[in-house]
């Protein structure tokens, strides 16, 4: 199974979230706090969780493989592919801003 990392946005701070998976192919999701406020910092975070993936592959854990990582969206893919992603989101690009006026 893949070991994916993606950033996360908590009370105005970015989080770097890690999906790993133990010898069952159970997921173990872990958060790590990059101490960034959301606010002009998305770069920098992306660099943050590109580090942690490069670390957590020097490690040679046995099936554990930082191989996704998935950062950006349709308004900074750019910046996250610069910054090593491996997956971009980018919906709104494709299909147009979501409707929420039924809601």
């Amino acid at each position: 199974m893949p070991t994916t990392g993606y950033l996360r946005e908590k009370k105005g701070r970015y989080y770097a979230v890690l999906n790993l998976y133990d010898s069952t192919g159970k997921r173990i999701q872990k958060s790590h706090a990059t101490g960034l406020p959301v606010k002009n910092n998305k770069r920098k975070a992306e660099q943050i969780l590109k580090q942690l993936c490069v670390d957590i592959n020097a490690k040679n854990i046995d099936n554990i493989n930082m191989d996704v990582l998935s950062m950006g969206m349709t308004n900074d893919y750019m910046v996250a592919i610069e910054e090593g992603a491996t997956h971009i989101r980018v919906g709104t690009a494709i299909f147009g801003a979501r409707d929420y006026s039924n809601r």
